[in-house]
């Protein structure tokens, strides 16, 4: 699979290239266009999503932003959600990671997750959300370890 990470000119926001196809899936989100992309064999399937309603890179609890970086769901959790806020399947991310860790990054519970309602952008605290029909296509294809990669801005294409 690959990856390449390119580092904007602001360092509180960069932008990631992902390939038009992997052999396993990944999940990415380009929060400048409110967009979550799943890449997997065959062509790439768009998503609309909401993430943070702050602007800019997750740098503390409870500062509304979603972080920036590459996470792997940690889980999937069914049970025990409310629906309204979390729809029915929810993926705990593993925010804040070794190098979020490193660069003083605090906070926690940063999911992939649907809503019992319709999805606004820029309306989390700090998660990435889809809407429950588009949650239903992609859990089919999420699993423990899912990279996960969230930039304020995403490049797709093998070039």
């Amino acid at each position: 699979m690959a990856l390449g990470l390119l580092c904007a000119a602001d360092a509180r926001a960069w932008e990631a290239r992902v390939p038009d196809s992997s052999e396993a899936p990944l999940v990415a989100v380009d929060k400048s266009r409110q967009r979550l992309v799943l890449v997997s064999p065959g062509t790439p399937r768009d998503y609309v999503c909401s993430t943070g309603c702050k602007p800019g890179d997750k740098r503390v609890r409870g500062d509304l932003k979603t972080p920036e970086g590459v996470y792997f769901m940690t889980g999937k959790r069914t049970s025990g959600l409310d629906f309204q806020e979390y729809g029915g399947i929810a993926y705990p991310l593993d925010y804040p990671n070794p190098v979020d860790r490193l660069r003083g990054k605090t906070g926690s519970g940063i999911w992939l997750h649907s809503r019992g309602r319709p999805v606004t952008p820029y309306e989390s605290h700090g998660c990435v959300v889809v809407d429950l029909d588009d949650m239903s296509i992609l859990s089919h294809r999420l699993k423990t370890g899912t990279p996960v990669i969230i930039a304020e801005r995403l490049r797709t294409g093998n070039g």
